[in-house]
């Protein structure tokens, strides 16, 4: 039985995984949509734009980066606030290639800044929503299976 149990914890765990990342980049999506609302409409600064962000979502990259925005301004405080996030690489790529240009630019460029982001976003979404569903049931479901077949194979 335990060795059926730590096979199925592995695989929901790796499951599990799957479905908080297509959750973050959700969340993410929601707080880059306050950040254009901030920056665009209320004509808030950066610093301020970033910490209302945070509210709305992915409070541990946006509130890091407003945190460490004045002291190493926008482009090394989003790296670093990325950097410090448990993800795979290729998430965190996309990540500090989407801040790439915030702040950097007027009114308009900080509009089409975080269009592109939130639109950058939503596919890594959509991508990260459909491996879960097309692998996340057999990932769980193979991992029973494996445990009750190395419980067998072991007595």
């Amino acid at each position: 039985m335990l060795i059926v149990g730590a096979f199925s914890y592995i695989g929901f765990s790796v499951s599990g995984a799957m479905r908080r990342r297509a959750r973050f980049w959700e969340e993410f999506i929601a707080a880059v949509q306050v950040l254009r609302t901030e920056i665009c409409f209320a004509h808030t600064d950066m610093s301020r734009a970033l910490t209302a962000a945070a509210d709305a979502g992915c409070r541990e990259l946006f509130g890091a980066a407003a945190e460490n925005l004045e002291s190493r301004g926008m482009a090394e405080s989003w790296k670093e606030a990325v950097n410090a996030l448990a993800m795979c690489g290729g998430d965190k790529a996309a990540l500090i290639a989407m801040g790439a240009g915030l702040g950097r630019s007027g009114e308009e460029g900080q509009r089409r800044q975080t269009e592109y982001m939130a639109e950058r976003a939503a596919r890594i979404r959509d991508e990260a929503e459909n491996e879960y569903e097309r692998r996340g049931v057999l990932i769980r479901r193979g991992a029973v299976l494996l445990g009750a077949l190395a419980a067998v194979a072991l007595f």
